[in-house]
């Protein structure tokens, strides 16, 4: 009798662990897709969404340049981004951005406002000093009336921002390095 109670608690235990443990990868794989989900039903709103794998895929075609630039790309998992001239789109990335900001606390690297473009650049600490875990960058430019949402996930070396901008990407390059710069 004894036993079969020891049973039933191991198999409790091990049954809340393994909801526990689904659960964890549940809301990781909705947090990295949630812009995704959010912006994908709205034709006016381009997007790249960029997958482990295929970091994986980069470094493997560049694996015998740039060591920073691999090892770079090596630690992150997930890069999106979104673009939109349509004055509702725009409306709907800055409102959908902000909300996720304030959600996961995160914390105000770099905000630039002038005449040209405003920014805002905001990214989770890492356990590791120098490194984020999350990244968010909204940039408006409210003379060409677009905005831009960049979304990276992964362990993120702030020392390096400037890696993500890609030519084919349009990152703003003096951004990223102003957010490098920044880093303590």
């Amino acid at each position: 009798m004894i036993i079969a109670k020891e049973y039933v608690k191991y198999c409790a235990m091990n049954k809340l662990s393994f909801f526990l443990i689904a659960f964890l990868l549940i809301s990781f794989q909705s947090n990295a897709q949630y812009f995704q989900k959010q912006f994908e039903q709205d034709d006016n709103i381009d997007m790249v969404l960029v997958t482990k794998e295929m970091f994986s895929l980069i470094n493997e075609i560049n694996s015998g340049k740039n060591k920073d630039l691999k090892d770079f790309y090596a630690q992150l998992s997930y890069l999106g981004m979104f673009n939109a001239n349509n004055p509702a789109s725009i409306d709907k990335i800055r409102r959908t951005a902000v909300n996720y900001v304030h959600s996961k606390d995160m914390k105000l690297l770099v905000k630039i406002k002038n005449s040209r473009k405003t920014a805002g650049f905001y990214y989770v600490p890492a356990s590791k000093p120098g490194y984020a875990k999350e990244l968010i960058l909204l940039v408006y430019y409210p003379q060409e009336k677009k905005i831009s949402l960049l979304h990276v996930k992964g362990l993120i070396n702030m020392k390096k921002l400037s890696y993500l901008a890609l030519q084919a990407t349009n990152i703003d390059k003096e951004l990223l390095q102003k957010a490098e710069q920044s880093v303590k």
